[in-house]
């Protein structure tokens, strides 16, 4: 992640609340769940980003990161609806709709 040259890349390492060494163990875990793990570790992640920015008005938290990197693990695993699912599912209960999240997962890194 650090010293990556891609756009963003550098901001993501500034921001980082969570230690490189953390992040590589979790995205060890990631690697290993099943993808109904993967699922729901995705979506609990998401809401605790969610709810940790609204009770500190904190942009990103260590759970920011930690979603970033379920997102990464969908990806390599070719199945980036995993973390879509989830994420319209948080977002259907925090906005109190039976829409789903207007922001897709379609960055590419």
């Amino acid at each position: 992640m650090s010293g990556g040259t891609e756009a963003g890349e550098g901001m993501r390492s500034c921001t980082r609340v969570i230690s490189e060494r953390e992040l590589a163990a979790s995205r060890r875990k990631l690697a290993r769940a099943s993808e109904e793990e993967l699922a729901e570790v995705t979506r609990k992640c998401l809401w605790l980003a969610v709810h940790a920015a609204a009770a500190t008005g904190a942009d990103i938290s260590r759970h920011h990161d930690l979603a970033e990197a379920c997102l990464d693990e969908a990806r390599r695993r070719g199945k980036p609806e995993l973390y879509q699912q989830a994420l319209d599912a948080v977002y259907k209960e925090v906005m109190g709709t039976g829409q789903g999240s207007p922001r897709r997962a379609t960055r590419e890194d």
